[in-house]
């Protein structure tokens, strides 16, 4: 009796620390996919600033950072001001789409857990990363690579830290 209770005992320990281990697992996938819908309405919501607040960010966003004068938008001709502004608005529209995108992407990879989906979040996020980062350097904007950098780190930590989550699925 005493060898059948302690195996039984013992049984139920591991089972006891596989409940904790998928419990934390599930807590860690939570934890993540919040992140990641949170940095995904961010991707929508600034876009949408882009759209509807281009002078603001003109002055005081993007004239700083790549050109360290707020006033430079002045200097251009109302013709160049508003393709400038097109070109704003284009992309603002570009990353509220994107930014939706990721959000739906998240919910359904989170939701699967199927490695397809996470490398569709991954591979969207890491092309618009590496050619973002390596046209700005190109173009001589370094500073639009290091504005880039918390934004990566935003969608690449909570990847990488729920890659092991995803397993491949055969439909």
């Amino acid at each position: 009796m005493d060898s059948i209770g302690f195996f039984h005992t013992r049984t139920m320990s591991v089972q006891s620390l596989k409940n904790t281990y998928y419990a934390k697992s599930g807590e860690s996938l939570a934890f993540w996919s919040k992140v990641l819908k949170i940095a995904s309405v961010g991707v929508s919501l600034f876009g949408l600033d882009m759209i509807l607040f281009q002078d603001t960010l003109n002055k005081y966003l993007w004239n700083k950072l790549f050109f360290f004068n707020s006033n430079l938008h002045l200097s251009f001709s109302s013709d160049t001001q508003h393709f400038i502004n097109l070109n704003y608005g284009v992309m603002g529209a570009f990353m509220v789409g994107w930014g939706l995108s990721l959000l739906q992407n998240t919910k359904t990879a989170f939701r699967t857990c199927d490695r397809r989906d996470w490398k569709a979040l991954a591979m969207s996020v890491g092309a618009w990363f590496v050619s973002d980062c390596l046209f700005s350097i190109k173009m001589g904007y370094w500073q639009n690579a290091v504005f880039n950098l918390p934004f990566g780190l935003l969608f690449a930590v909570p990847l990488i830290m729920t890659k092991k989550y995803f397993k491949n699925v055969n439909n």
